[in-house]
């Protein structure tokens, strides 16, 4: 009995210890600015949202949709084995980003992309390419920025 009341200050310290440690690595996530692309084929250059973003920061493009004709009721794009490429910059300066299919039955897709600094405008555009290289590039898309306060 001696002996276990003798070990309990050591483990009590020891609990102490790893709840301190742990709650000091525990963090909550900022989630970046988001907005929704619709990519219809033939569309006018438009802005894809009519907040501006800041430059230097994430974006994500979430609940954006692609579709296969020049309305929002024409059939929506299927994503099976199509990889989604989205390019953020200017014309001659643009960044290639990855999109990640959401659901490749309803033409759903998101990405992070990275607003891009030392621009004066900022475009979107998405290309989708098929497992047989067809490919699809949709019109551009404008992203209004804003410089953030240094």
């Amino acid at each position: 009995m001696i002996r276990f009341l003798k070990s309990l200050p050591i483990a009590f310290l020891l609990s102490s210890v790893v709840c301190c440690l742990s709650s000091g690595f525990a963090s909550d996530a900022v989630e970046p600015a988001s907005a929704t692309v619709t990519s219809l084929r033939g569309e006018a250059i438009v802005a894809i949202s009519q907040s501006s973003f800041f430059e230097g920061t994430t974006l994500r493009l979430t609940n954006c949709s692609a579709y296969a004709g020049t309305t929002t009721n024409s059939v929506r794009q299927g994503l099976s084995n199509v990889v989604i490429e989205v390019r953020v910059g200017s014309l001659t300066t643009n960044v290639p980003y990855s999109g990640s299919v959401a659901s490749a039955t309803n033409g759903a897709w998101w990405c992070d992309i990275q607003i891009p600094t030392n621009l004066s405008s900022v475009y979107l555009q998405v290309k989708l390419t098929d497992s047989i290289t067809n490919s699809y590039i949709y019109p551009w898309k404008v992203i209004n920025i804003s410089q953030p306060l240094d």
